[in-house]
């Protein structure tokens, strides 16, 4: 990567980072996260129409904070009220990321709520309604990176947002602004689209693949779509059998853009300048044949003078006269 000589863009941490490194020492693989006190999450523009969102996973976590702080307790009160096992470590004072099992007897997307889970919290979640709202009015279309995922179908319980029903109201909201989500945090790997035709790629995560195992790949983004080119590691057979889907149409709008005022009609008058510079070019070798048809079958006498032509208006173009059903002639519009 260090070869390339481009701008290096990472998305926010997961929690195998925040296992690792702690909340403070993230910045060392992450060097593009605004750090502390400022917000974690952010947008770079890579291309003109573009405009990619960079979001913290962890924003509502207990990896993401230190113990004691508030956005800690938080997270404490959050897992304690959506998972039982939790609750009562938490009464007790018991260390929740020491936990043996604490999603036992849990199912469905409750398993979300795992205290190495994570959510994006209120205050991001407006800031993503607001990027999506520039980007709308911007005419551009966004790309979602997080560590999680935020459509049920995509991925396992486990790796999806805290939020995530919220995540997807969100971009449903602005519809055929963002184009896909891509996340990292389900160890299979997944794909799915939700109704608004985003495309949410669940990419294997790097920390659950074997010694030599690769799982990477490249998003190519062209003007109706996107090019998906995976390496390596395919999804879970049980939930993507036919493996990464390699075109991704870009979803449809549901807002038209209208042309500022007088714009349209300057287009319109163009086309028909046009048309008529090509109509002159076709015509104008064929008026010897448009003279003869139109001619009277007895030859003029002698004393006959030739009809008297009016001159036709500067940058006017001449048809030539064709014949009416009523008498005399008409000349075609030009």
């Amino acid at each position: 990567v260090a070869r390339c000589k481009r701008p290096q863009f990472h998305v926010a941490c997961g929690s195998s980072d925040l296992l690792a490194l702690g909340p403070k020492g993230v910045g060392a693989v992450a060097p593009l996260r605004p750090a502390p006190p400022a917000a974690s999450y952010y947008a770079f523009a890579p291309a003109a129409g573009w405009r990619v969102l960079v979001l913290d996973a962890s924003a509502v976590s207990l990896l993401g904070h230190e113990p004691g702080s508030a956005a800690h307790s938080q997270a404490v009160s959050l897992l304690a009220q959506a998972v039982p096992a939790v609750s009562v470590a938490a009464t007790a004072g018991t260390d929740l990321l020491s936990l043996p099992d604490p999603l036992a007897g849990v199912e469905g997307a409750a398993r979300r709520f795992h205290p190495r889970g994570g959510g994006l919290g209120e205050a991001q979640l407006g800031w993503l309604r607001e990027q999506l709202s520039l980007a709308e009015a911007a005419s551009e279309r966004a790309l979602v990176l997080c560590h999680r995922s935020c459509l049920r179908d995509s991925c396992v319980p486990e790796a999806l947002l805290f939020d995530c029903d919220a995540a997807l109201a969100a971009l449903g909201s602005y519809a055929g602004v963002t184009a896909a989500w891509i996340s990292g945090a389900d160890p299979a790997g997944g794909y799915g689209r939700d109704t608004h035709g985003v495309h949410h790629v669940a990419l294997c995560s790097a920390a659950h693949c074997a010694v030599n195992e690769d799982a990477f790949g490249a998003l190519q983004v062209f003007d109706g779509h996107l090019a998906l080119r995976m390496v390596g590691r395919q999804p879970s057979p049980a939930t993507r059998p036919q493996g990464w889907p390699e075109t991704l149409a870009l979803p449809k709008s549901g807002k038209l853009i209208a042309a500022p005022a007088g714009e349209g009609s300057g287009v319109f008058f163009f086309f028909v300048s046009m048309w008529m510079a090509v109509l002159q070019t076709l015509l104008v070798p064929m008026e010897p044949l448009f003279r003869l048809l139109t001619s009277k079958e007895d030859s003029p006498s002698p004393d006959s003078k030739p009809p008297s032509e009016e001159p036709h208006a500067a940058g006017s173009v001449a048809l030539g006269r064709v014949p009416t059903s009523g008498a005399g002639t008409r000349t075609a519009p030009s």
